[in-house]
């Protein structure tokens, strides 16, 4: 099975909106493919810069080389504030794969793109595709033990 590894730096974020109304804002990346919770991978807590946090976060997914052509295959960024009780969610940022991989392979300057539902927030990016490379496909044996 032909895939290739995606690596998603989350970099930054500007201009959040304040989602807390005591203390300091501490944010977060949630990633994860098409908002599904067994993807979801996350970036540190930013507790020092408020409403413009920084990461430089790399994160890496793996797809079949097929499915890079998926119109409907998205990378989901959503920005959390920390709090004690419940994280409070501040927005989000769907990044369609086909139109990453269209646009290059590697980007070299970072990609700024709109928070959705957070006014004025933009997150900041850089992401690569790997080679192509070979997956062996699961054993019979395999797919019959995760069918019971």
């Amino acid at each position: 099975m032909e895939c290739r590894k995606l690596e998603i730096i989350i970099v930054s974020a500007d201009n959040l909106p304040v989602v807390r109304n005591f203390g300091r804002m501490k944010v977060y990346a949630e990633v994860s493919i098409n908002g599904e919770s067994k993807t979801s991978k996350r970036t540190t807590v930013d507790k020092d810069r408020g409403t413009n946090p920084r990461w430089i976060c790399s994160l890496d997914y793996t797809f079949k080389e097929a499915s890079l052509q998926n119109q409907g295959l998205l990378v989901v960024v959503k920005l959390y504030c920390e709090r004690t009780l419940e994280d409070r969610y501040i927005g989000e940022v769907k990044l369609p794969v086909k139109a990453l991989f269209d646009y290059g392979p590697r980007v070299e300057n970072v990609l700024t793109y709109t928070v959705d539902g957070a006014g004025d927030g933009k997150l900041n990016i850089l992401y690569s595709f790997g080679n192509m490379f070979m997956a062996p496909k699961p054993s019979v044996w395999k797919k019959a033990v995760w069918v019971m």
